[in-house]
C-alpha cells in the first residue's frame, strides 16, 4: 500500500472549506482539538501519522465523511 499524501494548511484548509464544515467541526471529525486544527490551518505544525491517511479519505470521498460524521449536514461539493 502506497503511504498517503502529505497535507499542508492550504491542503487542509481545501478539504475543509469543500466538506463546509467549521474548524471546529473538521477538528472533531478528525479527533484532533480545535487549536490543532487551527494550528494546521495556518502552517504552524503538521499533521503526523494516521492523520494523513484520514485526510486522504476525507479529500477523496468527502460524501462519505460527511454522511459518518455529520449525518444531518446538507452536503454539497464545494469546487
Amino acid at each position: 500500500m502506497p503511504p498517503p499524501p502529505k497535507y499542508d494548511a492550504a491542503r487542509i484548509q481545501e478539504i475543509r472549506r469543500r466538506l463546509t464544515l467549521s474548524q471546529d467541526v473538521f477538528a472533531a471529525a478528525l479527533g484532533v482539538s480545535p487549536g490543532t486544527n487551527r494550528a494546521w490551518e495556518r502552517g504552524g505544525r503538521v499533521p503526523e501519522g494516521v492523520t494523513h491517511r484520514i485526510l486522504q479519505v476525507a479529500d477523496e470521498y468527502p460524501e462519505y465523511c460527511i454522511e459518518k460524521v455529520v449525518p444531518s449536514h446538507n452536503f454539497t461539493a464545494q469546487s
